[in-house]
């Protein structure tokens, strides 16, 4: 009877393992043609996806490796509101395998509704990135967990969009993201900033040791907490069309556009029949509105006031006549032509009588 209740109980603690491992192992699927595949690693579904392909993250990973996606890969990475935290095993090109995610040129990529945090002392970049991608409702955060993260997402080649309720967040000395291409035979590198994406910290739009591609920023919306600095030449450029900042990034504002001063903080605005707020250059004001400089250089629109005496019958305690009105500059004109008309036909009239 010990002997059997000993091996009824061996069977439900090996069972109980399996279940364990099971359950640990499915941290990613892709679901196609109506059938769902299972992955024990994160690694291991990007590895498997085909063109078009949605991995799917179903749990929170809190022990992953980093992660490297080759070239040519077209695929979804849907974290499905988990986190992908990387405490061992970062990735890179030999000698320098210390970023989180390294994602290779000729790839387009959408990572989406989640968040990767870096765990590792090893870590000195979370995203290393040379292709096409989006960055949909993510979160990244180098204050969050262990790490040396100095560069939050390193954009060296290809088109980048930030989108849609998407944070990025660097450490005090950090850098959240830059704009850093031209090496060797890598392609233009271009980030767009878009409505709803947060950055918090530096922005860098730098160039490399080459000299054929291009380097651009384009901030459509979205806001920026922190120091923009750009390096100058005639392969970068930088076009702000919208957007709020916590720095004054005039200098690189898109024709037609303006920043508007609303404490410590500027946005960028369309530059046509302003009617009020602070500006860091002159407005383009409509009639009936005056824009004033500042003493610290800004200027403020307001509404112009205008005012003229109407004539009336009441009678004031100083025992004059009339009463203080709003000045209408049509009405002040007819008077005045009154007036000129009444003293020219008095004066020919006077005339005739002599």
């Amino acid at each position: 009877m010990k002997k059997a209740l000993a091996t009824i109980l061996a069977l439900v603690m090996a069972l109980g393992l399996t279940t364990a491992a099971w359950a640990d192992g499915e941290v990613a699927e892709i679901t196609k043609d109506g059938a769902t595949t299972k992955y024990a690693t994160l690694a291991e579904a990007i590895t498997a996806a085909s063109d078009g392909d949605t991995i799917v993250l179903t749990a929170d990973v809190n022990n992953g490796d980093g992660i490297v996606v080759t070239s040519g890969k077209n695929f979804t990475l849907d974290f499905a509101g988990h986190t992908y935290t990387i405490t061992q095993h970062v990735v890179g090109s030999t000698g320098t395998e210390n970023q989180c995610f390294q994602l290779l040129k000729g790839s387009t990529i959408t990572m989406k509704n989640g968040a990767i945090v870096a765990n590792s002392t090893g870590a000195l970049m979370m995203i290393q990135n040379y292709c096409n991608l989006t960055l949909d409702n993510m979160k990244l955060d180098a204050t969050a967990g262990n790490n040396n993260v100095g560069y939050v997402v390193s954009n060296n080649c290809g088109k980048v969009v930030i989108t849609n309720g998407t944070t990025i967040t660097a450490k005090t000395t950090g850098v959240a993201f830059d704009v850093y291409g031209g090496f060797q035979n890598y392609g233009d590198v271009s980030v767009t900033l878009e409505a709803g994406a947060t950055v918090n910290g530096k922005v860098e739009v730098a160039r490399g040791t080459g000299t054929q591609n291009k380097n651009t920023l384009t901030v459509t919306g979205g806001t920026v907490n922190g120091e923009l600095v750009v390096t100058e030449n005639e392969k970068t450029e930088v076009a702000i069309t919208g957007g709020t900042f916590s720095t004054d990034v005039t200098e690189y504002l898109a024709e037609g556009k303006i920043l508007q001063k609303n404490g410590d903080t500027y946005t960028a605005v369309t530059n046509s029949a302003i009617t009020s707020g602070t500006y860091t250059s002159e407005p383009t004001v409509p009639s009936g509105y005056k824009a004033t400089k500042n003493d610290d250089g800004t200027w403020t629109v307001s509404k112009v006031s205008y005012y003229y005496y109407q004539p009336t019958t009441d009678t004031k305690t100083t025992d004059t006549k009339g009463s203080p009105k709003t000045f209408d500059a049509g009405i002040a004109l007819y008077v005045g032509m009154a007036l000129t008309s009444a003293a020219g036909v008095a004066f020919v009239g006077k005339k005739r009588e002599d």
